[in-house]
């Protein structure tokens, strides 16, 4: 979990957007029109920023279903099911009295229906890839956008901080300048309130600051889904192109050695072992990059629940 949160951490320190010269020179002008003394004003600061990092979290969590992950999952773990069974049938010895073509046509026969299911998995696979890489192709528009929101926040950001630095420098020591001489109870009045509307907008400020780990929060995740979905997508070309082919050469290379007479058992094996190996190793991989996914998830989550003014 310790790692977890150092990998949040750093995410939070290098989501950062490049505001350009002309983009900081504006917010320095917007900053020249924040009045402190407006109340609304302070509350309402900011706060498109926060309603458009909640309307998009909205529709970017309803876009991103696992449906395709959980059947790709499914399809997989059926798949090793039928290697299992077709293996354990093939080397049964159920059927001792069959010649040796007799039994080199029951392997053919088993074979075959093995080799439809596979193939029909692959036809499915590649539907689920395609699926995949769109998926992957949306949530970089997902990313673009929270990365906007958060270019968004920056401004505000910074406005804010070049007008608390103006208050700081220059109107408010005036003022404490003026009550101390005037001595008039006006003065302290416009002083203490002085003092309460910077107090107010710092604190306002600090919220922000808190509503802009939710856009960069979500992009690491839209990253971590991505990197979740191009391993998948990867793994299933690997399979289709790769790993199912050589394994009909490796059963299609035993058969013909045969000479139509019983299939090497060895050969069989180490065709199924292959094949069995290679699913696994792709189960297993996902499922580590769906648990790192969820512990990232869960520990930004809660390190929200300890923030104070953690709630948008």
């Amino acid at each position: 979990m310790d790692e977890i949160m150092l990998k949040l951490d750093h995410t939070e320190k290098t989501v950062r957007t490049e505001l350009s010269d002309e983009e900081l020179a504006s917010a320095r002008l917007f900053a020249e029109k924040i009045d402190l003394q407006n109340r609304t004003m302070v509350l309402q600061y900011g706060i498109e920023a926060q309603r458009r990092v909640y309307r998009l979290s909205e529709s970017a969590h309803l876009a991103i279903p696992e449906s395709d992950l959980n059947e790709v999952e499914s399809l997989l773990k059926k798949l090793l099911s039928q290697l299992n069974a077709f293996e354990k049938e093939a080397l049964s010895r159920k059927n001792p009295g069959l010649d040796g073509k007799e039994a080199f046509q029951r392997f053919h026969s088993l074979y075959d229906r093995f080799n439809s299911r596979m193939s029909e998995c692959a036809r499915r696979l590649d539907l689920l890839r395609s699926s995949l890489l769109r998926h992957i192709e949306r949530l970089e528009g997902y990313s673009d956008s929270y990365l906007n929101i958060i270019r968004e926040f920056d401004l505000y950001l910074y406005a804010g901080e070049v007008c608390l630095a103006e208050n700081r420098s220059d109107i408010q020591p005036r003022l404490l300048e003026n009550a101390q001489k005037s001595g008039r109870m006006e003065d302290q009045i416009i002083l203490k309130n002085a003092a309460e509307d910077l107090q107010m907008f710092e604190k306002k400020l600090s919220d922000l600051s808190i509503s802009r780990q939710l856009p960069v929060q979500i992009i690491a995740e839209l990253r971590l889904i991505q990197g979740t979905d191009t391993v998948m997508a990867e793994n299933l070309r690997r399979l289709i192109l790769n790993i199912f082919p050589l394994y009909r050469h490796a059963i299609v290379i035993a058969m013909e050695q045969s000479g139509e007479q019983a299939v090497d058992p060895k050969q069989i094996k180490a065709a199924d072992d292959t094949l069995r190996d290679a699913i696994q190793t792709v189960l297993k991989e996902e499922n580590e990059k769906r648990l790192s996914q969820k512990e990232y998830a869960d520990a930004f989550h809660q390190s929200l629940k300890g923030s104070p003014g953690s709630a948008i």
